[in-house]
C-alpha cells in the first residue's frame, strides 16, 4: 500500500485531475469506475471523460510520498499545472474553503 499523488491526464488537451490518496492505485481505480458508470462527482470530469472517451485518459501516479505530506504535494502539483490544466474544483485535501457557491447551492444548504 503505497501513499502518493495521481493524476488523471487527458491526452487529447492536456488537462488532468490531480488527487491524493493512502492507497494510490485503488484511488485510481475507484475514479475510472465513477467515470465509466457516468456518475463522478466532478461533473468537470464527467463531462470530459463523456466527450473524449475513456481511451484519452491516462491515469499515472506522479509522486509517492508519506501520508504527512500528501496535502502540500498534493497542492504542488495543482499550482504547477496551473488552475487552467486541472479539472478539480476544490483546492488540494478536498476543502471547499474559498469556493463560490452558486445561488442555486445555496439555497440547498
Amino acid at each position: 500500500m503505497k501513499s502518493g499523488i495521481y493524476l488523471i491526464v487527458n491526452l487529447d488537451n492536456g488537462k488532468s485531475y490531480v488527487g491524493q490518496s493512502i492507497t494510490v492505485a485503488s484511488r485510481m481505480r475507484g475514479h475510472l469506475g465513477l467515470l465509466r458508470r457516468g456518475v463522478h462527482e466532478n461533473k468537470h470530469l464527467q463531462s470530459a471523460f463523456n466527450k473524449y472517451g475513456e481511451e484519452m485518459f491516462f491515469p499515472c501516479v506522479a509522486e509517492f510520498c508519506e501520508r504527512a505530506m500528501l496535502t502540500e504535494r498534493e497542492a504542488y502539483w495543482m499550482e504547477q499545472l496551473g488552475r487552467h490544466r486541472i479539472y478539480n474544483l476544490a483546492p488540494a485535501g478536498g476543502s471547499n474553503v474559498g469556493m463560490r457557491m452558486s445561488e442555486d447551492t445555496k439555497k440547498k444548504i
